[in-house]
């Protein structure tokens, strides 16, 4: 599909890691989405590329292509990824969202004149010196969500969740007051989530100030009325687990998995998982989707030719982003 020319087009993220403030025009141009009132969306995202203490808190490939948007077919245009047409498979999906890029929906939204209500939780990834649980970067997914009208839930770790992710959903949420409530939340994959608290998240109004810990039971004094299990443990609707450049060290690959297997029970319905990585180091991408398999998810690779077509549209070229996948995964069958 082509674009007006004055349209802006987002460029590789390997070009942007050295800007303290990336203005990123989301993509692609949908009115009501991208577009309001005629005027391109634009997120101001703080950056901190700083090495000496991690790998920085900037924005990643990963997160760029996880949500490019499919046109051709008229899916879910408010969650952008190709559905229908995948490739490689592990092991031997419905719709309804929690994203995660070292880590995690809402409102109403118009597809085809239908009105789905759906929830994401979102989660994305920095990488970190030390291994002690989620972060979320700069925040482009959750913003990204955001605009499409899903609630999301970010999560992501100090300092970077108060310092890099918080500011920039907070000037997001400001500019557009109108677009879906992210809540920015702290979520360790070492430790267990607390789900009343995710719960609670969800229910509770955007607080653009201050943050809760999802490993914690809540503190807060709001009654929120919260679904219950058969086995007393609280539910939510999750209808999407987003996760961009999560896969990057084998420690964390048991407690990644291990919170989305949290996540996927403790929703009314099993919820759809996409995975953005970099396939840097092949053997640990590999063994990422063996455990993963063991732990009882099916994956599956979406079609890399489906990819090329969104890349193509923001003018990239194939090494801009070739070691870019994006996999589906969905447990094989409920636990209790």
């Amino acid at each position: 599909m082509s674009y007006p020319s004055d349209i802006c087009r987002p460029i590789p993220s390997s070009e942007t890691k050295h800007l303290a403030l990336l203005k990123y025009p989301l993509w692609p141009p949908i009115e009501g989405c991208s577009i309001s009132d005629g005027i391109q969306r634009v997120a101001h995202l703080n950056q901190n590329d700083d090495c000496r203490t991690s790998t920085g808190s900037t924005l990643w490939l990963s997160s760029q292509l996880i949500i490019t948007p499919t046109h051709d077919q008229n899916p879910i245009h408010s969650f952008g990824l190709p559905f229908g047409h995948t490739v490689k498979k592990y092991g031997s999906c419905q719709k309804s969202l929690v994203e995660s890029s070292r880590s995690g929906g809402g409102n109403r939204c118009s597809i085809n004149s239908t009105k789905l209500r759906l929830r994401a939780a979102q989660s994305e990834l920095k990488y970190l010196s030390r291994l002690s649980g989620p972060g979320a970067r700069a925040g482009l997914l959750s913003i990204t969500l955001s605009a499409l009208s899903y609630t999301v839930l970010a999560t992501d770790i100090e300092p970077s969740l108060t310092q890099i992710l918080l500011p920039n959903v907070r000037n997001w949420m400001e500019d557009n007051p109108s677009a879906g409530k992210i809540c920015t939340c702290q979520l360790d994959w070492n430790l267990e989530p607390d789900p009343q608290s995710i719960c609670t998240a969800f229910s509770s109004d955007a607080n653009l100030e201050l943050t809760s810990d999802l490993n914690l039971p809540t503190e807060s004094n709001e009654q929120v009325r919260i679904s219950v299990r058969q086995d007393g443990l609280p539910t939510t609707s999750i209808d999407l687990i987003v996760s961009a450049d999560t896969v990057y060290t084998v420690e964390l690959i048991r407690p990644l998995l291990t919170t989305l297997t949290k996540l996927t029970t403790m929703s009314l319905k099993q919820p759809l998982i996409y995975i953005a990585l970099e396939r840097r180091d092949p053997n640990l991408v590999d063994n990422f989707f063996r455990i993963a398999v063991e732990m009882g998810f099916r994956a599956t690779q979406v079609e890399h030719n489906r990819l090329r077509k969104w890349v193509d549209s923001m003018g990239w070229i194939d090494g801009d982003w070739e070691a870019v996948e994006v996999w589906k995964l969905c447990m094989k069958q409920r636990r209790a």
